[in-house]
């Protein structure tokens, strides 16, 4: 064969790949959950990313994406989000003894490992993937604290923990960035007057989802302002 398969589909030439008996009962297998329905979005996730991380559509499509969006009529984002989700509860599962460590001080909202409550569906998974490992945790915790208090598990109270597990890390990431500048001597005092008051908007900003600047605006100036350090001209 001339070229090998990478080049031939780059090229864009039709191409039989043959799966291995044991491929082709997987691929079954996970079309069969995600066939189910999507409501088992944890057991869909799965499946899709087994799909994914085997390259088991490669037999019909030369891309995941387009494999989702002809084959299950899923757009690459919400194919992803399925899968980032079920990660993400598998990864809170696995860390639901260092949750219950973080109850245990509060005897009357102690609680045992079999009592923790997982997410039930992709859309309360979603905000939480925009967090570190670490953070979502931290995020559930508070999350837990609420359905204690007598909230239902809600998109939105996720939305809200991860809100506040956001802010606390963006906070520390400027303190830092304040000791950071704070230990120099090679800015005048005048630049680090006013570089600090540049952090106290970003982090007011943030605080208001930045409702009265736009956030890609910010950023474009923000790197305008590199290029106009960096500029030897």
């Amino acid at each position: 064969m001339a070229g090998t398969i990478a080049e031939l589909i780059q090229e864009g030439k039709d191409i039989t790949i043959h799966l291995t008996d044991t491929e082709k009962d997987r691929l079954k297998a996970c079309e069969q959950v995600i066939e189910k329905g999507f409501d088992t979005f944890l057991e869909v996730g799965r499946a899709l990313a087994e799909i994914r991380d085997n390259r088991l559509y490669r037999a019909t499509h030369k891309a995941f994406e387009r494999y989702c969006r002809e084959v299950w009529d899923l757009g690459k984002s919400k194919a992803y989000y399925q899968i980032a989700g079920s990660e993400t509860i598998c990864f809170l599962k696995s860390k639901t003894s260092t949750i219950v460590d973080t109850f245990a001080a509060d005897p009357e909202q102690a609680i045992n490992q079999n009592e923790i409550i997982l997410p039930t569906n992709e859309a309360q998974t979603r905000p939480l993937t925009k967090l570190k490992p670490d953070d979502q945790v931290k995020a559930w915790g508070l999350v837990l604290e609420q359905l204690n208090d007598g909230k239902k598990l809600t998109s939105a109270v996720v939305k809200k923990a991860v809100k506040v597990v956001r802010g606390g890390a963006i906070k520390r990431n400027i303190d830092t960035t304040k000791q950071a500048l704070d230990s120099t001597d090679l800015v005048s005092k005048n630049f680090l007057k006013q570089y600090n008051v540049l952090l106290e908007i970003i982090s007011e900003e943030h605080r208001t989802d930045w409702k009265t600047t736009s956030r890609k605006e910010a950023v474009k100036y923000l790197k305008l302002m590199v290029k106009a350090v960096e500029d030897d001209n």
